[in-house]
């Protein structure tokens, strides 16, 4: 999570004016940041409040109805079902776990 976000849909900036930023270790992920050229923006895989889904088997059925591309979920094979960390980096280079 990193500070001061701008440049963006304001739908995508919270108030703390903040941006979270994945970084995929996953060939097909790498490969389509490349393909595009810049990153791409998406919401969580949970309604606001759910339990975070760890396969793609427990993301509900109305976020997969209302995205505008579902991925093959053939390609989680090797997935380790875990959440990813989460690390927030302060103004003052200060860090702190979010989520391990």
């Amino acid at each position: 999570i990193l500070p001061g976000a701008t440049g963006l849909a304001k739908n995508l900036i919270p108030e703390a004016k903040t941006l979270g930023v994945r970084v995929p270790d996953h060939e097909f992920c790498n490969k389509l940041l490349r393909k595009f050229g810049r990153p791409i923006v998406s919401t969580s895989a949970n309604i606001s409040g759910e339990a975070t889904p760890k396969m793609f088997a427990e993301i509900s059925q109305e976020i997969k109805e209302a995205v505008d591309h579902v991925v093959e979920p053939s390609l989680e094979k090797g997935a380790t079902g875990q959440s990813s960390s989460i690390i927030k980096v302060g103004l003052d280079y200060s860090i702190e776990i979010i989520r391990k």
